[in-house]
């Protein structure tokens, strides 16, 4: 299956450009920034999976192979997601092997674009696969309650001599407070806590909850069946029959 992707160039920064204020890719590229500033500037308000639902973006000169699935972030849309997590896992899947990637950068800004958040170098360590990205439980890293963020992956192919990256899925996640019928329905489903998350159309972690019970549980009938689901209700279902890799992020950060 060959699933095509739109071309769109990113502005982003060398790693000796990145401001000491921790301001980073501020905007995308001149020539296409008045096509994106809505999108940029105005996030969707809902967190259902209802909006467009592309696979990773692609740039004109990418030197990446040509791959019959395509970086993904498995979320609900390319919209805004909700969590209730101050410091969520982001799920993505990766078509290339650690051979063929010069660098796989994860990077969270806040709403405007005028700070970023967490930044981070991620290595793959094995074959393509689902990998997961989460924000470290560190103060300077947490995101409030009631706050939109705009996260990006961006990655470069080995035979990338530019600043630009190759490939790059984005999206908008908002934290939200954790209210008491939520909180109820957590508890009463202790063991498959993704069951309230959807309820609630908390789909960010609904997404991440099911994801990690079905990687600790391979042999379950029954998370196997939902994430299935899952992946088809969300457009993503060539990720499928994918498996959960290992990486490690290495901060850009002090």
């Amino acid at each position: 299956m060959q699933i095509s992707t739109q071309a769109i160039l990113v502005n982003t920064l060398p790693k000796s450009s990145y401001p000491a204020n921790g301001v980073f890719f501020k905007g995308w590229s001149n020539s296409l920034q008045s096509k994106t500033n809505k999108s940029r500037s105005e996030p969707p308000k809902t967190g259902t999976p209802t909006g467009d639902s592309k696979p990773g973006t692609t740039r004109p000169q990418a030197m990446c192979k040509v791959t019959n699935k395509p970086l993904t972030a498995i979320n609900a849309n390319n919209g805004q997601d909700f969590t209730v997590s101050e410091f969520p896992s982001f799920w993505f899947y990766i078509p290339y092997s650690r051979q063929e990637i010069k660098s796989l950068e994860f990077v969270v800004n806040n709403e405007k674009e005028t700070k970023t958040i967490y930044i981070t170098s991620v290595q793959l360590l094995e074959q393509p696969g689902i990998i997961k990205i989460t924000i470290p439980a560190k103060q300077g890293y947490s995101l409030k309650i009631n706050e939109t963020y705009r996260w990006y992956l961006n990655l470069k192919c080995k035979q990338n001599t530019e600043n630009e990256p190759d490939q790059v899925v984005n999206g908008w996640v908002k934290r939200i407070a954790l209210d008491s019928k939520l909180e109820k329905d957590l508890t009463s489903l202790e063991n498959q806590k993704y069951i309230a998350y959807k309820r609630h159309n908390i789909w960010h972690d609904y997404i991440s909850n099911l994801a990690k019970l079905r990687f600790n549980n391979p042999g379950n009938s029954k998370f196997n069946g939902d994430w299935d689901e899952l992946l088809k209700a969300i457009d993503k279902e060539w990720v499928i029959q994918e498996k959960l890799v290992n990486s490690e992020a290495i901060s850009l950060q002090e």
